[in-house]
């Protein structure tokens, strides 16, 4: 996990999942992130059966998301026998609800000045839909993940 200065808003810091360093090579093939020849075990992906999914189930590829055609422009130099490598000074990150996740398969790599630090553990951790994000307040604490709390990394 690492915390950055968002690529889209400089004044917000992100956190996701630091899946390659430089000189790895990923793909993604049918949502199962390939790292360095190997399959990852990620116990803590979430993927929600059902829902339409912003990004396809193989990456990289040559469809040109909405609103990613600059982090597109940059990863599709990076191509190689269908898989990205990572350049010296960047890192490609991923979300864990990775259907509801904009990350590096959308706005690129993450450069290592944009890196902030390490979180040091989950303090809210809640369960909303969309309409609930405009109101944060209702049902807190019916849908707060409490087996989350307090977790260190």
């Amino acid at each position: 996990m690492a915390l950055f200065l968002s690529p889209q808003d400089r004044r917000i810091v992100l956190v996701k999942r630091v899946i390659a360093v430089p000189g790895d090579h990923i793909r993604i093939s049918q949502r199962v992130v390939i790292l360095n020849g190997t399959a990852l075990d990620e116990k803590y992906v979430m993927h929600k059966a059902g829902e339409e999914d912003f990004y396809p189930n193989d990456f990289p590829n040559d469809s040109s998301l909405t609103g990613c055609a600059e982090g597109h422009e940059m990863l599709s130099q990076s191509v190689m026998n269908g898989e990205i490598i990572v350049p010296t000074g960047k890192y490609f990150v991923l979300g864990d609800n990775r259907e509801n996740s904009l990350d590096s398969r959308c706005w690129g790599f993450v450069g290592s000045s944009d890196l902030v630090g390490k979180p040091l553990m989950i303090y809210e951790s809640v369960d909303q839909s969309e309409d609930e994000t405009s109101r944060p307040h209702l049902h807190w604490v019916w849908e707060t993940r409490w087996s989350r709390l307090f977790k260190f990394f």
